[in-house]
C-alpha cells in the first residue's frame, strides 16, 4: 500500500511484470524497457550518433577554381566585395556561353567553402602586394 495525498493505492503488477496501482485513479504507466533495447530490436545507436560525420576534403576543380576566381577579380576590380552566399547560389544558377549549366550538383560549393577560398585569395593577394612601410624599409 501507498499513500499519495490522502489516497491509498494498493500495487499489483501489470502484463509486463511493472508494478502498477490498483483501484483508486488510473495512472498511466510508462514501460521502462526501452525499445531500443529489447530482444527483438536491438540497439543501433552508436555513441555521439547525433554528430555529423566527418566529410572527406577534396580539392577544388579547375573549373571551381577558375569561376571563384574571376568572382573574386571582380571584387577586386570594383572594390566591392561580394557575398559568399550570393556567389554560391549564383554558382548553382551559372551557364556557360552555350546555355549548359558549368557545374554538376556534386560540385556545388557551400557558401562557407566560396567565404574560405575568399578569405585564402585574399591573404595571398596581402602576402604578395609590397606594402608602403615595406617600400620605405628596403
Amino acid at each position: 500500500m501507498y499513500t499519495v495525498s490522502g489516497e491509498t493505492f494498493t500495487y499489483g503488477l501489470s502484463q509486463n511484470g511493472l508494478q502498477v496501482p490498483v483501484g483508486g485513479r488510473r495512472r498511466r504507466v510508462i514501460n521502462t524497457r526501452s525499445h531500443y533495447t529489447s530482444p527483438r530490436r536491438p540497439c543501433c545507436f552508436k555513441e555521439g550518433w547525433a554528430l555529423r560525420a566527418a566529410k572527406k576534403a577534396y580539392r577544388f576543380s579547375d573549373k571551381q577554381k577558375s569561376y571563384l576566381q574571376a568572382k573574386f577579380r571582380i571584387g577586386q576590380t570594383t572594390g566591392r566585395k561580394l557575398d559568399a552566399e550570393i556567389v554560391a547560389r549564383e554558382m548553382r544558377r551559372a551557364r556557360g556561353p552555350d546555355g549548359k549549366r558549368l557545374f554538376q550538383a556534386s560540385e556545388f560549393l557551400a557558401a562557407s567553402q566560396v567565404a574560405s577560398f575568399f578569405s585564402r585569395q585574399s591573404a595571398a593577394v596581402r602576402q604578395s602586394v609590397p606594402d608602403e612601410m615595406d617600400i620605405q624599409a628596403i
